[in-house]
């Protein structure tokens, strides 16, 4: 098992046991499956909708018949963005090793030695894509050469057909849109950039926020990611009209245990910086 499924199973079992909704990508590197099994907690599955449909159709399947509980459609990963981090860190898919990977492999050697025992990540959800049967890098590149750039209203009403469930959508940013997306069916909106990885020069989550929120009204939950690192930042969220916050980089920055062992995974206590209690006192709640 690669660290980076480690990881992910890690992540899930941490977040059943604190209550909260896991949600697994359709790029994670563990299985729709697996996950299920593995952990005892609410599951939501993101997905990532390529051109294939009956491929979508067959994720959105794999996510119901295991007792998901929400499907979350993304609609900012229609096309990949220019993510300039990743190039100069010499990050591709699929990737092209350099001698900066082998001095960073020298450099981390219990890393090194995790990756060699465990082998790289293999995307798990997507093996069988275009008949590779493979679920590794290269797979994972056809798949984002595949996104589905054409995404339309009808694609969206087909994709509210197949769930009977709560059905959420990912990376909205205008007011407009929001409302166009509850009115054709929507249960809730996700305010989100994709942590400013597909556009830089997209408006902040927090910013688009409050005019959603204007325009849903009170009732329909919206959440938001991209941004929330602290306590303070959830404070922030929920002043602006979020119903809850997402955290992604933050839930690897804090994890406790590196290697995912024993289940051990993010602390998951943003409610225990120290600035969350000063904030609470400056708002005087």
């Amino acid at each position: 098992m690669s660290p980076a499924e480690l990881l992910d199973l890690a992540n899930g079992r941490t977040a059943a046991a604190r209550g909260i909704p896991y949600t697994l990508s359709t790029m994670a590197t563990t299985s729709i499956e697996r996950m299920a099994r593995a952990v005892q907690g609410p599951l939501w599955f993101q997905l990532y909708v390529l051109k294939d449909f009956e491929f979508n159709r067959q994720l959105v399947r794999r996510a119901e018949e295991t007792g998901y509980s929400t499907l979350v459609v993304t609609v900012d990963l229609q096309a990949g963005g220019k993510r300039e981090k990743d190039l100069r860190n010499g990050i591709s898919i699929p990737l092209r090793p350099s001698p900066h990977h082998f001095w960073e492999g020298l450099a981390h050697p219990g890393w090194s030695l995790r990756l060699l025992r465990g082998g790289l990540p293999q995307f798990e959800n997507i093996g069988g894509y275009l008949g590779d049967t493979s679920a590794g890098l290269t797979i994972a590149a056809r798949v984002g050469a595949n996104l589905h750039a054409g995404f339309d209203w009808d694609d969206f009403r087909r994709i509210r057909d197949w769930w009977k469930g709560r059905l959420l959508v990912k990376g909205v940013l205008h007011a407009g849109d929001a409302a166009c997306l509850v009115a054709a069916g929507a249960d809730g909106i996700w305010v989100s950039n994709h942590g400013g990885r597909q556009l830089d020069g997209a408006i902040s989550s927090v910013d688009a926020l409050p005019a959603v929120r204007h325009a849903l009204g009170s009732e329909v939950p919206i959440l938001i990611d991209s941004g929330i690192r602290t306590g303070m930042d959830v404070i922030k969220a929920g002043a602006s009209g979020a119903s809850a916050a997402a955290i992604g980089r933050a839930a690897l920055f804090r994890r406790r245990g590196r290697r995912g062992r024993r289940g051990e995974g993010p602390r998951y206590h943003l409610g225990r910086d120290g600035d969350w209690p000063q904030a609470l006192r400056a708002a005087q709640f």
